[in-house]
């Protein structure tokens, strides 16, 4: 039986023969208009977590991130763009480490292959960029975020980012949470996942333990929490743990929590968003270690 191309592990057959020349690299710029061919076909299939997950491989929106993933040295595999944004585009590879392949498309194609409405007019494919659950702890001297069963991929990326300010040294999101390679998440994520080291898909059992090994203490946000988060001592090496939004956290995580928070509402409100909840315990964590910080600042 013959071998199942992968995207990018043979190179696309040309549907199209149209090609032009960038006139600052000198590289070739494939010219595609047509959803038949092999690349966007690929591409549409990276919308789905088997597909990502079988060629590492994930889809990127708009200049930010673009920018971002230059900025830090991430092998990017192909660029797709609509004319009116090629010399834009040009100008911000000319500061990659690697030079993509370079596929122009027509607007109708590239609203096609785009999961936003209003789309910027530029997608990339590169490769997964996680880190390993060992590496990301071998950072994380003082402050670890946990999702545990977070769903939404909008509220996965903004706690994403939110741990990135704050000042976390590592993310880790459990086996029940959403990927963090779905394209709302790494929107969502603002440019954080390319320079705050996250760990994916984790057995959050063994995570936790590894965790705990460290001298970490590990809170959980409930709203039936048994301490206000106002009186944690988040001075001290700790992991907190964020839960999904409708069942909050697992009660196997539940039992490696050595403080249960709370966040005290005495307005009306019958809840607060996952995000919005670990934005206040993070800040206050902030707030508390400033000192901390500024004297390390000083040292240095």
């Amino acid at each position: 039986m013959p071998r199942k191309k992968t995207l990018f592990k043979d190179k696309p057959e040309a549907v199209e023969t149209d090609y032009i020349e960038a006139k600052r690299s000198g590289k070739r710029i494939s010219q595609i208009s047509s959803r038949k061919h092999r690349l966007i076909k690929d591409i549409k299939r990276l919308e789905r977590r088997s597909y990502r997950d079988r060629d590492r491989l994930f889809v990127i929106e708009g200049f930010n991130s673009l920018s971002e993933a230059v900025s830090f040295g991430f092998e990017l595999k192909a660029v797709l763009f609509v004319s009116e944004k090629r010399e834009e585009v040009l100008s911000i590879l000319d500061f990659s480490s690697n030079f993509p392949e370079l596929f122009e498309v027509t607007q109708d194609l590239m609203d096609w292959i785009s999961d936003v409405v209003n789309s910027q007019g530029v997608l990339a494919v590169l490769n997964y960029i996680d880190v390993p659950l060992d590496k990301a702890l071998e950072r994380s001297s003082s402050m670890v975020v946990v999702a545990d069963g977070v769903n939404d991929p909008g509220n996965l990326g903004a706690i994403i980012r939110v741990a990135d300010a704050s000042g976390a040294d590592s993310f880790i999101a459990g086996e029940g949470s959403c990927d963090i390679y779905n394209r709302k998440v790494v929107r969502s994520s603002a440019g954080s996942l390319f320079h705050f080291p996250v760990s994916r898909n984790v057995d959050l059992s063994i995570a936790l333990g590894d965790i705990k090994s460290r001298g970490f203490t590990v809170f959980g946000l409930d709203p039936n929490g048994v301490k206000n988060y106002l009186d944690a001592d988040m001075t001290m090496p700790f992991a907190v743990i964020v839960g999904n939004e409708a069942h909050g956290i697992s009660s196997r995580c539940k039992q490696e929590v050595d403080e249960l928070l709370f966040i005290e509402m005495p307005g009306k409100a019958e809840s607060l968003n996952v995000a919005c909840s670990a934005s206040i315990v993070l800040f206050e964590a902030l707030r508390q270690r400033r000192g901390i910080l500024e004297r390390n600042n000083e040292r240095n």
